[in-house]
């Protein structure tokens, strides 16, 4: 049996594990997924800011990021890295799924976020 070229065994597996990926959720849902989970946390982190009477500047320096990026994330363009959600959750002296979650009534978990889990 002739022996199979490296780039060839890999093609050979990629297609054999593609059946399982089919039931995966598409690219497209997971970036709007993720895109609607940023405005949220954005938004909690907006709340908490302007609830403690906090600067862009103030928190950024707290944070030790830029004021730039502080507000990138309160508008949802970024999403925190875990690190700065800690960080944030110091400062803020609350927990991470207020923070990431919210609280409230108006944080609904959606159908079309079921159907990405």
């Amino acid at each position: 049996m002739p022996r199979r070229s490296l780039k060839e065994s890999q093609r050979l597996r990629a297609a054999e594990l593609e059946p399982l990926y089919a039931s995966e959720p598409s690219n497209e849902k997971i970036d709007a997924y993720m895109l609607a989970r940023c405005k949220i946390i954005g938004r909690n982190v907006r709340l908490e800011r302007k609830k403690r009477k906090i600067t862009i500047d103030t928190l950024s320096e707290s944070l030790e990021l830029s004021a730039s990026y502080v507000g990138l994330l309160e508008r949802g363009d970024r999403c925190p890295s875990l690190k700065s959600v800690f960080r944030l959750c110091e400062v803020f002296d609350v927990k991470p799924n207020e923070l990431l979650l919210g609280k409230g009534p108006d944080v609904i978990i959606s159908e079309n976020d079921a159907n990405i889990r």
